[in-house]
């Protein structure tokens, strides 16, 4: 638990940054990073309380893929520059 504390506290700019600044992450490293911690929650075969950590690594690559993306799909779905 306080691996995950530490690690969100250093990801805060990153998540703050990745919010107000989507064009400047590399949403390729991102999406990849999202996909390993996805295929990495289906690893998990006892769940239990070191299952937090690989469960925060998915919800943080997810927001910041969703926050990086967000916008790429809006612009796509409503036509707008």
């Amino acid at each position: 638990i306080i691996n995950v504390l530490i690690d969100a506290t250093g990801a805060i700019p990153t998540i703050v940054k990745s919010h107000r600044e989507p064009d400047t992450e590399d949403a390729t490293a991102w999406i990849i990073f999202f996909i390993a911690n996805t295929i990495q929650l289906f690893a998990i075969t006892v769940w239990n309380i070191a299952a937090i950590y690989p469960i925060y690594l998915f919800l943080l690559a997810g927001a910041i893929v969703f926050f990086i993306l967000k916008d790429k799909i809006k612009k796509r779905i409503w036509g707008t520059q």
